[in-house]
């Protein structure tokens, strides 16, 4: 589960990226127009250096999110082998147990059943602890997006303020922002339904439910 669901969120971060990436380019357009729009779109501009900023951070956040997610992947693989091998050598020591003529075996599989069991639980630790560190930077995106989709607002009524030739350039330019914001959103906030999903599984399996 942990694989599959790390998987798609590293697909709706590589998304939300090349978004991000689109809003670094429409942020610098819109500075440019208002520049161009002078003193009239002043507030307009400085609203647009900010944005910037907040899209460069999510291009950043992404990757590192990204990082992650891959982590958890290979951590889950590892994890899946080891718990593979574990359910082997339960199923040969319950077989074993049967007949008395194999108790030396039976002791002989015991050291490493401990070893394999105790190598699957801190891969499971490792793996919780991804997943934690994975949430928490997800939920970090979603909040500079909220940032951004208000100061894409601000930008947007700040645009009425400018001369009449630059307004609708200006405010078209303000939107995109908000909807690119918005679309990001969206897909952090899939992320973050992908990761929920793999943790009441895992929580579900270990309960016996």
């Amino acid at each position: 589960m942990f694989y599959i669901n790390a998987a798609a969120v590293a697909a709706q971060l590589h998304k939300a990226k090349k978004i991000a990436q689109r809003v670094m380019l429409a942020s610098s357009n819109a500075g440019v127009l208002a520049f161009r729009a002078g003193q009239s779109a002043a507030g307009f501009g400085a609203l647009t250096s900010f944005i910037s900023e907040l899209a460069k951070k999510t291009v950043k956040m992404s990757d590192e999110i990204n990082t992650i997610a891959i982590d958890i992947s290979k951590l889950s693989t590892y994890s899946l082998s080891t718990q593979s091998a574990s359910e082997k050598m339960h199923w040969v020591m319950k077989n074993a147990e049967r007949s008395s003529h194999n108790s030396a075996h039976i002791e002989s599989l015991v050291k490493p059943m401990m070893q394999v069991d105790a190598l699957l639980e801190e891969q499971e630790m490792a793996i919780a602890a991804k997943v934690r560190q994975l949430s928490e930077q997800l939920s970090e995106m979603k909040k500079e997006l909220s940032s951004a989709k208000i100061i894409g607002t601000m930008s947007l009524m700040e645009s009425t303020q400018a001369e009449s030739q630059h307004r609708a350039a200006l405010a078209d330019n303000a939107k995109n922002i908000v909807d690119a914001a918005t679309e990001i959103e969206q897909h952090v906030d899939t992320s973050l339904a992908l990761m929920k999903a793999a943790l009441l599984a895992q929580k579900s399996n270990n309960t016996g439910i």
